[in-house]
């Protein structure tokens, strides 16, 4: 079921991140940049993506250079931030009054920039700024195409996506491509209620007013030998032989005819 994506609780995130991190701490988003290694040669590349998860911190190194303009750097930080807020309410199929509770992953990931403070002096995590926010990016993007192919496609395919997904994501995100592998699996189990139907009176009635339209059903009302009081009288539904009734208005249509 598609649900109305509420826009109200990320409009006064994106408002209230913006003032925090280019108006309040533009001097700090100044000082990342200025202590954050990053070249464009092949020697830096290989010297980060030789080992898992790698290619996401290359990327978080590259996006840090875009604090120099520390209200850029925000811009892309509120994008990704959009995404993941997206991304969420589509995935989990989130209703309206459950939507701002999205918010909280990523004021987590916001807190985990501005709450740093001295310690970026003393910090060695290449392209830590924009790498959390990248891997819950691809987790969350990921778990949307599970969904996705899910509905459509067969086990088989879900299957070889969830492996895929698993070691490529290891390989470009390092533990973010195990942590979406589980939350595959852990949303396979909250969709499994969503795909059993109770069966209620209601939905009887409907297929017994269905069956008696094509005349495949028949209620037989039940006969007492020494009589009985009202409410004790009851019916029995049997099926009938709708072969033999087509068959008989056949020979009856072409009796008519005959005549």
């Amino acid at each position: 079921m598609l649900r109305r994506i509420h826009y109200l609780p990320v409009l006064l995130f994106i408002i209230i991140a913006a003032i925090i991190l280019a108006v309040m701490n533009n001097d700090f988003l100044y000082t990342i940049q200025d202590c954050s290694l990053f070249s464009q040669g092949h020697t830096f590349m290989s010297s980060l993506t030789n080992k898992p998860g790698g290619v996401i911190n290359w990327a978080g190194c590259f996006l840090t250079q875009f604090f120099y303009y520390p209200w850029l750097g925000t811009l892309f930080l509120i994008i990704i931030w959009t995404l993941i807020y997206v991304l969420c309410v589509k995935t989990y199929k989130l209703r309206t009054h459950d939507q701002a509770y999205t918010i909280i992953p990523i004021t987590a990931l916001l807190c985990s920039i501005t709450g740093v403070g001295y310690w970026i002096y003393y910090m060695n995590m290449p392209g830590y700024w924009f790498a959390c926010s990248l891997g819950c990016l691809f987790t969350i993007l990921s778990l949307y195409g599970y969904t996705r192919i899910k509905t459509v496609g067969p086990i088989a395919i879900s299957l070889l996506y969830l492996i895929a997904i698993t070691i490529t994501g290891y390989y470009l995100c390092g533990w973010w491509g195990l942590l979406t592998a589980i939350c595959c699996v852990l949303l396979d189990i909250r969709n499994k209620s969503e795909r059993v139907t109770e069966l209620r009176p209601v939905h009887v009635e409907e297929i017994k007013a269905y069956l008696e339209a094509l005349d495949l059903i028949d209620d037989i009302p039940v006969r007492y030998a020494f009589g009985a009081k009202e409410e004790d009288k009851t019916e029995n539904v049997v099926i009938t032989q709708p072969g033999m009734r087509y068959c008989q208005a056949e020979a009856l249509v072409w009796s008519l005819k005959k005549d």
